[in-house]
């Protein structure tokens, strides 16, 4: 998972506009450069799967009476907009050459704006006529904002036949209103799903996009940039919900719409997509998924269970479909971050578009079929057989047949690559622990590859991961590799934890294996190892020590030389006889004093276990810490000697260290003696 995402800012592809009144006038600042990117929401670099967002000039807002609430009449605002407009259009009559200043734009568009709020189609259209293109470009991003607010049939018509006039008077930024409706009706379905008010949405949204961006790598300054223009962007959705709102009198919260308005939202849609025609590029078509995809991730935390598959999730369903429909290829991409950021919510819809995608590919291919045996039909037996198998309409078939060829495999492959990539999903999901995703992946999404996302989280210990996927059930060589990636990075944790899983057959088969690929793997660090050997890994002390064994004496240039070294010191058979030697030095040295020592206390009037207690307390404490059911060869060749000279007799053949070390016990003061942790 070194793979970071990408979230580029830069862009003159969205700009903000205040939601309510706001004079439309976009004069921008400088757009940031290409060194303002910043690595850590885009997973995939593409040429056309970067969502941007711009900073511009702050917009001259006057306020007036209805800017902060919507208590008063629509009646009041129609007078209000109805009276300054009428002052527009004798402008226009008298010859103004629709090169407007930027305060003209200003209050031309805060009487659009108006005139949309109340649904005065007739007074809007008569506002576009005085509008240069560069107000007829925001107007459209204005029109098609009010689209997710619709909730009647009138509203759809005047609001569809107010685009048609503003794209047929000269709009051409469908770039710009694409994205920018994109984002919003993202908010609005996000914002339904919600049981508080917007205003602690706004601090919700806030914190989560932090907490996203914390979560990212690069530049510290580069990431607070990126996150205030973000948060902008967001906030001024969100303001522009709140204003909508307000004015339907749901007092600051998201009202549910219904599925006929929901219907009716989706037909607007559809009808700018189907004015703008081929001026919307696959670039713009995909950079408007990306758009649409991004505020979901921010709201995710807050989601209600099963959002996905309730009438809020409808519209941004509805949008995506047409988004994908209309050429988006990053639908992978999202699916992928959506995942990263544990957006579950999100990743269920875009596994429902990849799922309609798919089924229009089968339909569409059968159709294709359908249509080629015809058509060899045709070709071999006459046109006498066509006109029999089709009927009267023989003459169409067979034009829809010459024209569907002409789609070209082009774009069924485009379709195909919609495929979004379920098990690459799950290893960004549990790599950053994304339960919940990471289920929605498996019961949903049919994701099947465990391996790399459990020995990934083996090597980080992270033990809630590693238990998640032993609970959905792994096999046994996927348990093997993982317990062997977990004691590599010496994760004593979780390899604890898988040990009892793998069966006993594959840890014999596989013992050398997985020492010798623990020992490559390390590090530096060989405690994973250690703590194999320690909890006799194979069940069998005896077998243990024979693989320990066999791998110190090993030449194989496979061996780690430093796990060579290690068993050969702790180990190996020559560890334990070099134990017994430190053994009876240290005894010889013991009895050197006893008879020798020149201490004004005598050690020989001091009573037994006091004697035993000095000579072999050391010893003893490095046992007892070690823990585990064996002792290394070293340690159990010293304490083998040392239970011999207590009067033990041989004791070599014992290979539990736990009789080894209860025997010494035995000869030491009771309060010098701690609870064994050796078995």
């Amino acid at each position: 998972m070194e793979k970071g995402s990408e979230f580029v800012v830069g862009s003159e592809n969205m700009h903000l506009e205040e939601p309510w009144f706001t004079g439309m006038d976009t004069e921008e600042t400088e757009m940031g450069q290409p060194n303002s990117e910043i690595q850590g929401f885009r997973l995939e670099k593409g040429e056309a799967s970067n969502m941007v967002f711009s900073t511009e000039a702050p917009l001259v807002i006057k306020e007036s009476s209805t800017s902060g609430s919507c208590s008063c009449s629509l009646k009041k605002i129609k007078s209000t907009v109805a009276a300054k407009g009428s002052e527009f259009c004798q402008k226009d009559k008298s010859g103004h050459d629709k090169k407007l200043s930027r305060q003209y734009r200003i209050e031309l568009g805060q009487l659009f704006q108006g005139a949309v709020s109340s649904h005065d189609w007739e007074l809007a259209e008569s506002l576009i006529l005085s509008a240069d293109p560069q107000t007829l470009n925001d107007a459209l991003c204005v029109t098609l904002d009010a689209i997710w607010f619709l909730s009647t049939q009138h509203e759809l018509y005047g609001i569809t036949d107010l685009i048609k006039k503003i794209i047929a008077n000269g709009a051409y930024d469908f770039t710009r209103a694409a994205l920018r409706t994109s984002f919003l009706a993202s908010c609005v379905s996000a914002c339904q799903s919600r049981t508080m008010s917007l205003a602690d949405t706004v601090t919700v949204m806030a914190q989560r996009l932090h907490e996203r961006l914390q979560e990212c790598h690069g530049d510290e300054v580069l990431k607070a940039e990126a996150g205030a223009k973000v948060q902008k962007f967001t906030e001024w959705a969100l303001k522009c919900i709140g204003s909508h709102s307000r004015c339907q009198g749901s007092n600051d919260r998201v009202n549910h719409c219904s599925a006929i308005e929901i219907q009716l939202q989706l037909t607007a849609f559809k009808t700018f997509l189907d004015l703008a025609g081929n001026q919307l590029t696959g670039k713009d078509f995909t950079e408007a998924f990306d758009a649409a995809c991004f505020p979901l991730t921010l709201f995710s935390s807050s989601f209600d269970a099963g959002w996905a598959s309730g009438i809020s999730a409808t519209v941004i369903q509805g949008l995506l479909d047409m988004l994908v429909e209309g050429g988006a290829d990053n639908v992978n991409q999202c699916f992928l971050e959506a995942s990263r950021f544990g957006s579950t919510e999100l990743v269920r819809i875009l596994l429902q578009v990849c799922i309609i995608s798919l089924e229009w590919n089968l339909k569409f291919s059968h159709l294709l079929a359908v249509l080629h045996k015809v058509d060899t039909l045709s070709n071999k037996c006459g046109e006498g057989i066509q006109a029999f198998i089709l009927g009267k309409h023989a003459s169409e078939w067979k034009a829809l047949w010459e024209n569907l060829m002409a789609f070209s495999c082009l774009d069924i492959a485009q379709r195909n690559s919609l495929d979004v990539d379920v098990d690459l999903a799950l290893g960004f999901a549990s790599h950053y622990c994304k339960i919940g995703t990471m289920e929605c992946l498996v019961e949903e999404g049919n994701a099947m590859a465990f391996l790399g996302p459990l020995m990934r989280a083996a090597e980080r210990g992270c033990m809630q991961v590693v238990q998640w996927f032993v609970k959905r059930g792994c096999r046994d060589m996927e348990l093997c590799l993982a317990l062997t990636a977990a004691t590599s990075s010496s994760q004593v944790g979780v390899a604890a934890y898988l040990l009892p899983h793998v069966p006993k057959h594959v840890l014999t088969a596989l013992s050398i294996e997985i020492l010798k690929a623990a020992g490559e793997r390390s590090g530096g660090s060989l405690d994973g190892v250690a703590f194999l050997l320690h909890s006799d890994f194979l069940g069998d002390a005896a077998a243990t020590y024979a693989v320990a064994d066999s791998i110190a004496k090993s030449d194989d240039e496979a061996v780690a030389p430093e796990l060579r070294a290690f068993v050969q010191e702790h180990w190996s058979e020559a560890a334990f006889l070099a134990g017994l030697k430190q053994g009876q030095e240290h005894y010889m040295k013991l009895m050197r004093i006893l008879k020798r020592g020149e201490s004004p206390i005598c050690l020989r009037d001091l009573p037994a276990p006091l004697r035993v207690g000095i000579a072999y307390m050391p010893l003893y404490r490095e046992c007892v810490e070690v823990g585990g059911r064996l002792l290394s060869q070293r340690l159990r060749g010293q304490l083998v000697e040392a239970v011999r000279m207590l009067g033990g007799g041989s004791l070599e053949e014992v290979s539990q260290g736990g009789e080894l070390l209860a025997t010494l016990e035995h000869h030491l003061p009771p309060f010098l003696v701690r609870a064994p942790c050796v078995g």
